[in-house]
């Protein structure tokens, strides 16, 4: 895999390959507050297994990906956000999303596709997904309190263990006991306005 180290790195290999990167290996990069993005004649990144392990992140904008087998893995995403991103077969894990002890806002994904996104056992309090498809996405054992769902499509998505106190559904597409195995300690903090469900109806208790 052909390695990419920081923010020139990737411009200088995104130029050369015509905004189409396969195969790079983005470990240990220093991509903090880089706009990661194509250009005016390639609005489109497309990247085909990429790795991103231990990569810092932090504040980065990544912009209309076309991503697909990616695995993410203890890389910093404090702060990131990603819009227009379609991603295909993505892993993330240990990745950190939220520092409580930095005034940075979470990471956050807009208008993004993440069908059958593999986020098993992630922390990811307070992240926020806007606008996003998120069919059969796994969150099984996943940390979500206070997670925003707004406006998204979670049609199929996997709760099991879930931590979910204080999560938003609002405007979201769940299905009917959707959120039955999911767990919160206080269920009147999870917010399921506009879902076209009540919070029992989600849960499966009636």
């Amino acid at each position: 895999m052909e390695k990419i180290v920081d923010a020139t790195d990737f411009k200088q290999q995104c130029i050369k390959k015509g905004y189409r990167l396969q195969s790079i290996d983005f470990s240990k990069a220093e991509l903090c507050k880089a706009l990661l993005c194509g250009s005016a004649d390639h609005p489109e990144l497309t990247l085909t297994n990429p790795r991103f392990m231990e990569t810092d992140l932090r504040l980065a904008h990544c912009v209309n990906w076309r991503c697909k087998q990616a695995r993410f893995e203890r890389s910093d995403c404090t702060g990131t956000r990603f819009y227009g991103c379609n991603f295909v077969e993505v892993e993330f894990k240990d990745v950190t999303y939220f520092d409580p002890d930095s005034p940075v806002f979470p990471a956050m994904f807009v208008g993004s596709e993440l069908n059958f996104a593999d986020f098993e056992g992630e922390d990811l309090q307070h992240v926020a997904f806007v606008n996003c498809v998120l069919r059969d996405a796994n969150f099984k054992d996943c940390d979500l309190r206070y997670a925003r769902f707004v406006d998204c499509d979670l049609a199929g998505a996997n709760f099991t263990h879930a931590s979910i106190d204080g999560i938003n559904l609002h405007g979201s597409q769940l299905e009917a006991g959707q959120l039955k195995t999911a767990e919160a300690d206080d269920w009147t903090t999870v917010c399921v306005q506009e879902t076209g469900h009540t919070l029992a109806a989600l849960r499966g208790t009636v």
